[in-house]
């Protein structure tokens, strides 16, 4: 376990991946993974120093673990990113890809988050009789890269800070 964010960490992964890989064979389940980066984390580091990014990553932990199933798995990746091993086919993931990012975006306890933090989401589909999920975890990554541009193509998000009550950003 992650000990800032109680998330499973990495090593985690390499321990469960055979044994879920043959569960979803077995009972011919399908399998996604969901690959989670926090956009804008590196500045809120730099800028307002690491015990608020800390409180960032902590955030997201949490807002994961109540938006992804108990039955399903949420790991810390590394730094910024998370990865989350679920049950669902590929249309799914992309559509929980979707679901997370618009549920992050409008969660009322947001507005304590620094201004301009969401998230860019990757998925894919673990495919029948597959043996290793790190090819996949990259092709997710590569998603996620994706998705990262379409957001800085349309610019930095609405501020939280206007959605504060009143709509006024603290001075």
């Amino acid at each position: 376990t992650d000990p800032l964010t109680g998330c499973h960490n990495r090593r985690f992964l390499e321990q469960v991946m055979d044994r879920e890989l043959q569960r979803h064979a077995r009972f011919q389940l399908p399998l996604s993974m969901l690959f989670i980066d926090i956009d804008r984390f590196k500045q809120i580091n730099d800028t307002l120093g690491h015990e608020a990014g800390d409180q960032v990553l902590q955030y997201v932990a949490r807002f994961l673990k109540r938006y992804i199933r108990e039955a399903d798995y949420i790991f810390r990746w590394g730094g910024d990113e998370f990865l989350v091993l679920i049950t669902c086919a590929a249309d799914e993931a992309s559509r929980k890809a979707a679901v997370l990012k618009a549920s992050f975006d409008a969660a009322p306890e947001a507005v304590e988050l620094p201004p301009g933090i969401g998230l860019s989401v990757g998925w894919a589909e673990v495919p029948p009789g597959t043996e290793d999920l790190l090819p996949l975890i990259k092709e997710a990554d590569e998603r996620m890269y994706v998705d990262k541009g379409k957001a800085a193509k349309v610019g930095v998000k609405e501020s939280r800070a206007a959605r504060r009550p009143g709509g006024r950003s603290p001075s």
